[in-house]
Formats: structure tokens, sequence, C-alpha cells
């Protein structure tokens, strides 16, 4: 852990931050001069993280391995946080897991892990930094959910009610607590292309070709870095919502002006994706 830093422009805490889109709004917010505090399971990853940001931002950085589907650990974060840099302004929930099976091969322990990481876990953090927020004066919270937090997908039942959850908890505090001098951003991304650096090897979740190649189209994808600028920029702006990418915008309002015909796209959609693709079983990954 790093010690304690001189003056900074604001303090934030990122779950999710020893990879993807959680570590690339962990550099952004050096960038802006904030001190950072990094979360994750995996102590690995982390630890590599945090070695990586600090060198650009020495005594700016901490981290700490944290389960955020452990409401103990949760409150033991913010607390740190609070505790290693003094106060805390930025909240942004980033930690993510997706599971790709037929809804028949995803049990109850399925949906629960999911609502642990996408619901409980954001739930518990926002609750225990709320005070430290206020103080904060203008403190903020992203929440980033994906566009399956915004319409079903097939085969990712669970993942879609742990997004789902996000999304409708994200709204009500944006309301709860504006008077409190919190604004809540809620992120909806489609997918997110990371770094050519990073850029070849498997895909963490079995994916079809052609979803794969529409990935890296800019219609369909957006950079990690200017993701997380956009995000950013929406949170200054006190931005209820956000849904990056043009296709994820319109599956969105497509899902809200003509839900059955989206729900026959995408059964049409998984039908072709999956046609001679091998099976995935039940496979989860961690983001």
């Amino acid at each position: 852990m790093s010690s304690p830093p001189g003056r900074v422009q604001g303090v934030a805490l990122v779950t999710g931050g020893s990879r993807g889109l959680g570590r690339e709004l962990a550099r952004a917010l050096l960038a802006r001069g904030f001190a950072v505090a990094i979360v994750a399971r995996g102590r690995e990853a982390l630890a590599t993280a945090e070695r990586e940001l600090a060198r650009g931002a020495p005594g700016r950085v901490a981290a700490w391995p944290c389960d955020v589907g452990d409401a103990a650990q949760c409150r033991e974060a913010v607390e740190r946080v609070v505790e290693t840099f003094g106060r805390l302004d930025l909240l942004a929930n980033c930690a993510g897991t997706i599971g790709v099976a037929p809804i028949e091969r995803q049990a109850r322990a399925d949906f629960e892990a999911s609502l642990a990481v996408h619901l409980y876990g954001p739930l518990a953090l926002m609750i225990a930094a709320r005070d430290a927020l206020v103080r904060a004066g203008r403190g903020r919270i992203v929440n980033v959910a994906a566009i399956e937090g915004l319409i079903g997908v097939p085969r990712l039942a669970a993942t879609v009610a742990g997004k789902f959850a996000l999304v409708g908890v994200s709204q009500s505090l944006a309301a709860e607590w504006r008077g409190l001098g919190i604004r809540v951003t809620l992120v909806c991304p489609g997918f997110i292309r990371p770094p050519r650096s990073e850029a070849g090897g498997a895909p963490a979740t079995p994916m079809p070709r052609w979803v794969a190649l529409a990935a890296r189209s800019s219609l369909a994808s957006i950079g990690r870095e200017r993701a997380a600028r956009r995000i950013l920029a929406a949170s200054d702006r006190g931005q209820a919502r956000l849904v990056l990418t043009p296709l994820a915008r319109v599956l969105f309002l497509w899902g809200a002006l003509a839900p059955g015909s989206l729900a026959r796209f995408a059964a049409w959609a998984d039908r072709r994706a999956w046609r001679g693709a091998a099976d995935p079983g039940n496979t989860h990954a961690a983001g």
C-alpha cells in the first residue's frame, strides 16, 4: 500500500481495478490528479496493476484484495480508503462476472453469484461510502452495468439478472441521494475493445466468430481508453445514464419501443451464432 500523498484533486475507489475497464478508469483518474485505491479478488493481477499504475503516480495508488460479494469486505474497503487518503470523492463499481450457457444449465448458484457481484456488492459499497461522499461535497458514483442490463440476451440469463438489478438500484439511488449532493452515473457499454498490446489470445468466454468480428467494429465496440474518458466526462456532468457504442444505443431503443421485435431478432441471432459452434456448457469469466 502506498503512503498518503500530498494535495490531490480527489480520491477514488475502483472495484475490479486490476484489469479491463476498471484499471483503465483508475489510470484516467490518476492522470487527472486523483489518488486511487483499486480492489479486486485476484492478488497477483492486483499487485501487477498496482505496480503499473504507481509508476506514473507515486504515493497516489493503493491496492488490496476485496471480494465485492462479501459485504464486510466492501465496508472495510471504504474504511481503508478514507483511512489511507483522508477522504473519498468517487466510487466506481466496475467488478463483474459473466456466464454463458443455456438457461437450463444455469443453476440457482449462478444467479446468486451474479447478484452478489453485480447487486449486493455495489449496494454494500455505496451504502458504506455514502457519508464520505456527502462530506466530499460533490460525491460521485459510477456503476458499470452493460447493455445486458437494459435488454435480455440469450444464454446470459444469470448475468442479465444481476445487471438489471444494478440498473434499477442505480436509478433509485440517483433520485434518492440527489438531495445529498451525490450524483450516480449508470454506464451500460456494449463491447469494449482492449488496447492492441493486449489483443489476441483466446477469449475468456466462448464466442462465435461473427460475434467476435462484431466486437471489433467501431459501431459495436469502443476502445477502453475512450470508454474511460467518456465515463468520467459523463460523471463530471452528473449524467444519469451513459449507453456506449451506437449498436448498444440502437438495441436499447429497439427494446424500449418494440420489445417483441427485438426478442424475435435475438432468437434468430442466437440460433445463427451457435449453429455448428461448440456448446459452451456453463462458462464463467470474472472481469
